[in-house]
């Protein structure tokens, strides 16, 4: 089978300069649409108030702007009209998707974004009984706008609440709470903390609006069993936690001896596992000047595993020292 040739436009070096220009051109449009502005505005208003009223006002767009019109069809429509009058139309916004769906980043804000997905009824079918082995507990408040059901139904997951002493040695179990018909128009609140969902294999593709808040988010993200509840992993939900892990090991492993006050700092952060995670890799570098911090996280962390990790490594060291 002769492999697919590709059009003569992708190799004309000015027809692409062109089209980047263009591409440049939109995205600033974009910026500046009424309707992008209006969204981003009701959800900086709503975010002084918390979580909550971020994810009331979510709720309200998408009644406004969802399967019947509104605010989504002039916005997509520009999107459209740009991919049609041109094949190299970039769309000014965040591809996002895998192999089960595709979709593009419509608002991004620091309080919430609002993405739109399309899922694709036969990558759910392929992946066949795998698509509901396990079950993610993102950490944040949400909803979803259904556009087009295709004929699926969710299935709803609960757990306990993961806060700040949350234990994976001791972690909550995860319950089965039944199944959700979908219908076009239909949105649905979801809270990230204590809720995840599966997506029962639809007869069709699936078009969604799907939002995330991301103020007051729980500490964790969880991903669990379905088939007996139990806790598989947990991360951070911070950003910000994540890149700190990141940048800790680094200053480690390059022997930076001057990064003191950046550990300390780490061992104030709420995460008890970073906290934990800064302890281990300043002992690695530089263990005379963690250790008094070492003796305080021992007695006094909030946290009982940071405590009791604390506690066993400040014992293993006394005792090595004193061999």
């Amino acid at each position: 089978m002769a492999a697919p040739t590709k059009p003569a436009i992708f190799d004309d070096r000015v027809a692409l300069l062109r089209a980047r220009e263009r591409a440049a051109d939109v995205s600033r449009a974009w910026r500046l649409r009424d309707d992008v502005a209006a969204i981003e505005a009701r959800i900086g208003a709503a975010a002084a108030s918390g979580g909550v009223a971020v994810q009331d006002a979510l709720v309200a767009l998408f009644g406004e702007g969802g399967a019947n019109g509104g605010w989504l069809r002039p916005m997509l429509g520009a999107l459209v009209a740009g991919l049609r009058a041109d094949p190299l139309f970039a769309p000014p916004l965040l591809a996002l998707g895998d192999e089960i769906q595709r979709g593009l980043l419509l608002i991004q804000t620091p309080a919430a974004s609002i993405a739109i997905a399309r899922i694709s009824a036969a990558a759910l079918a392929r992946r066949g009984e795998g698509a509901t082995h396990a079950v993610v507990l993102s950490g944040a408040l949400g909803a979803l706008h259904i556009v087009e059901p295709g004929g699926a139904r969710l299935r709803w997951w609960r757990a306990e609440a993961a806060g700040a002493g949350f234990s994976q040695a001791a972690p909550t179990r995860l319950h089965d709470m039944g199944i959700m018909p979908l219908t076009a128009g239909q949105t649905v609140r979801v809270d990230g903390r204590t809720q995840g969902y599966t997506i029962e294999p639809p007869a069709r593709d699936m078009l969604i609006l799907r939002a995330a808040v991301h103020l007051d988010r729980a500490p964790f993200q969880r991903e669990y069993a379905t088939a007996d509840g139990r806790l598989i992993a947990a991360s951070e939900t911070r950003d910000e936690a994540s890149r700190m892990r990141m940048l800790l090991t680094m200053l480690r492993s390059i022997g930076c001896s001057t990064a003191r006050a950046a550990f300390e700092a780490a061992l104030d952060e709420p995460e008890f596992d970073l906290r934990w995670h800064a302890m281990r890799e300043w002992l690695l570098l530089d263990p005379e000047t963690a250790l008094p911090r070492l003796a305080h996280l021992a007695a006094t962390d909030p946290h009982p595993e940071v405590r009791a990790a604390a506690s066993s490594t400040q014992g293993r060291i006394d005792r090595r020292r004193a061999a």
